[in-house]
């Protein structure tokens, strides 16, 4: 039965709320592939035969810009603005890491994307900025389970004490996920606002400390919300 489970997809179920539909937020970054990854005919060595690009291209996972967003940043203020108002929510963070911000001069902005991703399984995946765009800000890495936290957000540091202007546009490449395995992942596409709005009422758990360890050490089942 392990050697089995080995070859078992993993099974992610990737909800969407219906003014996505048909957009694959998430998807395989083989099916992102730009084009200056496409390989080339001669032999020189060039970033289309980088073995760590290939790689990242055919085990990882790629969470696109859901709308276009532009962020004005100044010493005083923040300000930010999208194509439809509700398609972006923007908090900060600073004051949960404070010691942190004030040592590297810098503030923390938390983006909620409109996805949710769940798993009957506790794997990890670990998320990190893209190699397949620049973009003018740093977003963190860190490791999730869709098990038990079906959220995935953007996380975003900025230097404080600056005039800048931050954009990123629909469909860009912000995040890649590698999962913890050399199994294939599957996702499956659900669009469905209601279903969407259960799992965005849900998570007012999520500030709980430690949250994380304690559901897995008793084991509490899988948050598997009913349409």
């Amino acid at each position: 039965m392990y050697f089995l489970k080995n070859y078992k997809p993993i099974k992610l179920e990737v909800i969407l709320p219906e003014w996505l539909h048909s957009i694959e937020l998430l998807c395989h970054t083989s099916k992102h592939r730009k084009d200056f990854m496409k390989p080339t005919k001669h032999n020189k060595a060039d970033l289309t035969s980088c073995y760590g690009m290939i790689e990242t291209q055919k085990k990882s996972l790629t969470l696109t810009a859901w709308t276009d967003m532009e962020v004005r940043l100044t010493p005083q203020e923040l300000t930010f603005s999208t194509v439809v108002n509700d398609q972006i929510h923007l908090t900060p963070h600073t004051e949960q890491a404070p010691a942190f911000c004030q040592s590297k001069n810098m503030s923390i902005f938390k983006v909620t994307a409109p996805i949710f991703v769940r798993c009957k399984e506790d794997v990890q995946f670990v998320v990190c900025q893209t190699p397949f765009n620049f973009l003018d800000f740093h977003l963190p890495s860190g490791v999730v389970s869709f098990k038990h936290q079906q959220a995935l957000n953007v996380f975003i540091y900025v230097p404080k004490g600056v005039t800048r202007t931050i954009t990123w546009n629909f469909g860009e490449a912000l995040l890649n996920l590698f999962p913890l395995s050399e199994r294939k992942v599957k996702l499956k596409y659900i669009y469905d606002t209601d279903l969407f709005n259960k799992y965005q009422s849900s998570q007012r758990w999520f500030f709980l400390k430690h949250r994380m360890y304690k559901m897995g050490a008793k084991n509490i089942p899988v948050n598997w919300i009913q349409p």
